[in-house]
């Protein structure tokens, strides 16, 4: 066993997402006189239970990419996948290999053997190129992200999973099928991804349980969702808007919350898009979260403008089924970015 628990750092990159080092296979097969590493920095990501590594040929890859032929470790299974991962459709062929997490410090490093993941080799890109756009941005800065540890609940629990820590659990490398994210915000000093359990020396308070076995995903029902204390963002729309079929039938939106460490914002449906937009536009009357390739690629909300915590003075309250309420700030959604010289300030809805 590696131990009950394996608490390792994970890189913050610029709070969009989660990262830590990993190897993948070895470098007993490189050529002579070839610059190669197979350190690379893994995504986690708890849509997809499929581990991947791109190939160098993938658009928008940089850095150093994972090339199988290189790994004397590595197993070609022939058989091509297909599958979803932060937003966007992948397509490759299925490898195992050894994977290792913890940048090659022997106190917190772990490896697990013949891992299956799919080696990338195309991105299923819709023909108007949105879903690429939104992806892009978060990682402008950090393209030597080059693999994922999909860490998803499908395929289920089973000798045959694909998910990295039912893997790990599977070949009794850790006491519990489990893992837990902690993270500080703007302090990557503090954020750890613990394997096989959770560290109660990590826990201000209490513990909140959900149960999320029965649902598709790590997915939990929403039963509050309000924005400045008195804005229900679950209000159903009005028949009018077109944004839900039967509304003029229901008083309140079924919905659930899909947690996913793979995706860096907020996201909502029109409907709620709505509703947010015109209560942010009392802060910021010249914000806008319509959709543009060049200003908004994300999708989110903006204006032109360096962000100040002082425009966005609202919180978010969300409630998943029980007393317990979450407040998240809106000023700790802003995103500063540049544009053709141009300073922006996005809110990650």
């Amino acid at each position: 066993m590696w131990n009950y628990e394996v608490k390792e750092p994970v890189h913050n990159l610029d709070n969009y997402l989660y990262a830590i080092d990993c190897e993948i296979g070895d470098m007993a097969a490189v050529p002579a006189h070839t610059t190669y590493t197979n350190t690379y920095q893994c995504v986690f990501d708890t849509n997809t239970s499929y581990s991947s590594a791109f190939a160098s040929s993938l658009s928008g890859v940089g850095g150093s990419a994972y090339e199988p032929t290189y790994s004397s470790t590595s197993e070609d299974m022939s058989v091509t996948k297909t599958y979803d991962s932060m937003g966007l459709s992948f397509t490759g062929a299925q490898y195992t290999d050894d994977w290792c997490l913890g940048g090659s410090d022997v106190h917190i490093t772990v490896c697990l053997p013949n891992q299956r993941f799919v080696y990338v080799t195309k991105e299923n890109f819709p023909s108007n190129n949105k879903n690429k756009a939104q992806w892009k941005p978060p990682l402008a800065s950090f393209n030597d992200v080059t693999a994922i540890i999909g860490l998803g609940t499908q395929p289920l629990a089973d000798s045959d999973s694909w998910n990295f820590i039912n893997s790990a659990f599977e070949q009794g490398y850790i006491a519990a099928d489990m893992y837990t994210f902690q993270g500080v915000y703007d302090d990557p000093e503090y954020a750890h991804v613990t394997i096989g359990g959770y560290n109660y020396q990590d826990m201000a308070g209490d513990i909140e349980w959900y149960n999320m076995t029965y649902t598709e995903g790590w997915r939990v029902n929403i039963t509050n969702m309000t924005i400045d204390g008195d804005i229900n963002l679950m209000t159903a729309p009005t028949p009018e808007t077109e944004h839900y079929l039967g509304a003029g039938d229901v008083d309140e939106i079924t919905s659930y919350g899909h947690f996913n460490s793979g995706y860096p914002f907020i996201g909502v449906d029109q409907n709620v898009g709505d509703m947010v937009e015109t209560d942010l536009q009392f802060f910021r009357p010249d914000i806008s979260c319509k959709y543009d390739a060049t200003w908004n690629p994300w999708n989110i909300c903006y204006y032109s403008e360096a962000c100040k915590t002082s425009d966005m003075p609202g919180n978010l309250t969300f409630a998943f089924g029980t007393s317990a309420t979450f407040n998240l700030p809106v000023s700790d959604l802003m995103i500063d970015y540049t544009v053709s010289s141009q300073e922006l300030c996005g809110i990650g809805i």
